[in-house]
């Protein structure tokens, strides 16, 4: 079966079965996980909910049942009043980007364009000027520490993602300032010089000097945490693609020759990259599945990715082997949403399912591509 088969294969008779099974009856809740094949809602807001709007929305897009689209504008409309919540943060890009901003993109409606713009405007607010990148304060860390401090995550590559289209959407010098800022800073103090990534640094914010480097979900501070490697691979293959420059190239292909080299054969990484045997006990499928959908998007986007076409082809084989059965809601077991808390470590995570239909419908040629 090519690439192409099997990617409408199981759109067709995975993802849209199980979907239309979930909007039926009870209101569709937001979850994280699925616990014992059931999503498990959640009791609160949370930084992935926007991945099931980008689900419905591809879904609708691959087979055009209104019901799909339906399931979409409800999620926007749960998604809309968070903009100007106490709570927003440098996640406005997962929450905006895969729901409002894809929206305007399939369907071309200006009010989903106008709702992206202000999470646009609105992530911008979360630079630390001194420092150049989009930060948060943890009180945690500045009390465990003692010394003020704003911290950055390599998962804010992934949010530049709005930033980079409110660009293209607007010619607005801003939007892509703040981001080839965002991703310079983040390739300086987060890439290390193996290619492996740090989850996290804490920077001065008068002065913007680099405090210290950290891995808050990997297994210790020197580790490498599968998916913030998942999220430098995506993250730095989009500025790529959006600045033309050979920088943030090399800095992907250094940060996937490292993933290549410290994954198992069948391309589904252990939780931490370099966890030593006694803690092998949970794969990330889900960080596979986001390596899988910036392969494939680097084609759309004439990325050279050497040695990318071989990791593409053994991830793709090697997450076949995690689908989820009939009965389960979720469609890509093996995702560990928490592994230091113990939360999600065996089943499905909502950006598992997203990332792995991003590159199914991209294998199927559906577009359009991110």
């Amino acid at each position: 079966m090519t690439s192409e088969a099997m990617a409408r294969d199981i759109i067709s008779k995975r993802y849209l079965p199980k979907l239309h099974r979930l909007i039926e009856g009870e209101p569709f809740r937001f979850s994280v996980f699925t616990d014992n094949g059931r999503w498990l809602p959640s009791p609160i807001e949370r930084w992935s909910d926007g991945f099931w709007a980008g689900i419905f929305w591809r879904s609708w897009r691959f087979c055009g049942d209104a019901a799909l689209r339906r399931a979409a504008e409800h999620c926007l409309t749960r998604l809309a009043p968070r903009l100007e919540g106490a709570e927003a943060n440098y996640d406005l890009g997962f929450l905006y980007f895969y729901s409002f901003a894809l929206a305007h993109r399939l369907t071309g409606e200006a009010d989903y364009r106008s709702t992206a713009l202000a999470a646009a405007r609105r992530l911008c607010d979360f630079r630390t000027e001194a420092a150049g990148v989009i930060t948060h304060h943890y009180p945690e860390r500045v009390a465990g520490f003692g010394v003020e401090r704003v911290t950055t995550k390599i998962d804010v590559m992934m949010n530049l993602s709005l930033l980079w289209w409110a660009s293209e959407q607007t010619g607005e010098e801003r939007f892509r300032d703040i981001a080839v800022s965002h991703a310079q800073r983040s390739m300086d103090c987060l890439l290390r010089a193996d290619g492996s990534v740090w989850e996290l640094a804490d920077l001065d914010p008068d002065g913007g000097a680099l405090l210290c480097v950290d891995t808050a979900q990997g297994l210790e501070g020197e580790s490498c945490w599968a998916r913030a490697q998942a999220w430098a691979i995506y993250g730095f293959l989009q500025a790529a693609r959006f600045t033309g420059e050979s920088r943030f190239h090399d800095a992907a292909l250094r940060a996937l020759e490292y993933w290549r080299r410290n994954t198992p054969p069948d391309g589904i990484p252990f939780w931490d990259l370099t966890a030593p045997p006694e803690h092998q006990d949970a794969r990330d499928a889900s960080a596979a599945a986001i390596v899988l959908a910036a392969l494939v998007m680097a084609r759309f986007w004439d990325l050279e990715t050497p040695g990318g076409a071989d990791v593409l082809e053994r991830t793709l084989n090697g997450l076949s082997g995690y689908l989820a059965g009939e009965r389960e809601e979720g469609i890509l077991n093996g995702g560990c949403a928490y592994y230091r808390w113990g939360e999600g470590r065996y089943g499905a995570t909502v950006w598992g399912d997203y990332y792995l239909l991003e590159a199914l419908s991209g294998l199927a040629e559906v577009k359009p591509s991110p």
